[in-house]
């Protein structure tokens, strides 16, 4: 099945695909480096249970155009029209490494119908002072940077990236490669927007979501600290932190727990 198109208000396409035949709904928020098609092991899991995964191309990834948003927040009008196009009435949420800014800002919108929020492996508010020290010090940097760099500065880092992304030994590049291939479109416009929406505030309270929050993460994840999303789940009143222990490698741990935990979660909607 191809992406489906949403045509906005604003005349902007928003792009997402749908995956499985079951009664629970889930939106898929993906990573980074993301696409609206899943990899084929991901569709075998989802075929298995009884769930329907809206996997969404969030602004300037795939088929999705660039929208120009201030903060994370602005999310939640463009996630109106979806909610309206395919008649959602209740939902969980699946946030995926960068995607689980915009999976807790959906949340905190549509509390009405969002039962259960699954973070695996997510950015935390990192614009937050006692979270971002958890960082390394070059991460730190990194974030800065993007902070105060232009869109177009972002644009020409992350396009180097994608460019050079099949020498990165530590990622399955061939699940990967239509995430790789939808983030670099659109001049990687998607990539430079997280990066810089993600350290802004995001212009939403975090202590004001009262939804279930399962927040799964690795020690041995290098990418997003374990500290930071410990300390993350403390902000948040309804959060339980599962501790993934697995021995993964380092070098992997990030990419492997996401794949891991996602396949336990789908588990539960048999």
């Amino acid at each position: 099945m191809s992406k489906k198109i949403l045509k906005l208000s604003t005349g902007k396409n928003l792009a997402y695909k749908l995956y499985g035949a079951g009664c629970n709904d889930i939106v898929l928020f993906h990573g980074l480096i993301g696409s609206a098609v899943l990899s084929d092991k991901t569709v075998a899991e989802i075929n298995k249970f009884n769930v329907r995964i809206i996997s969404i191309e969030r602004p300037g990834y795939g088929e999705s155009d660039c929208i120009d948003m201030n903060n994370v927040a602005d999310w939640q009008t463009i996630f109106f029209e979806l909610v309206s196009e395919l008649k959602l009435s209740k939902i969980d949420l699946i946030g995926i490494s960068a995607g689980a800014p915009y999976a807790y800002a959906t949340a905190c919108y549509y509390n009405n119908i969002v039962n259960n929020l699954y973070i695996l492996a997510g950015v935390p508010a990192v614009f937050l002072p006692d979270i971002i020290k958890h960082y390394p010090k070059e991460a730190i940097s990194a974030y800065e940077w993007y902070k105060t760099g232009s869109y177009e500065e972002l644009q020409n880092y992350f396009c180097k990236i994608m460019q050079n992304i099949n020498q990165d030994t530590s990622l399955d590049l061939e699940s990967l490669k239509h995430a790789i291939a939808d983030s670099a479109k659109n001049n990687c416009c998607g990539m430079a927007r997280e990066a810089k929406l993600q350290i802004l505030p995001w212009d939403f309270k975090i202590a004001d979501l009262k939804n279930d929050i399962f927040i799964y993460h690795s020690p041995k994840d290098t990418m997003v600290p374990f500290k930071a999303n410990e300390e993350m789940s403390r902000l948040l009143p309804n959060s339980k932190l599962i501790i993934d222990q697995t021995d993964y490698d380092a070098q992997s741990a990030h990419h492997k727990s996401i794949q891991q935990n996602l396949a336990r979660i789908f588990k539960q909607y048999t």
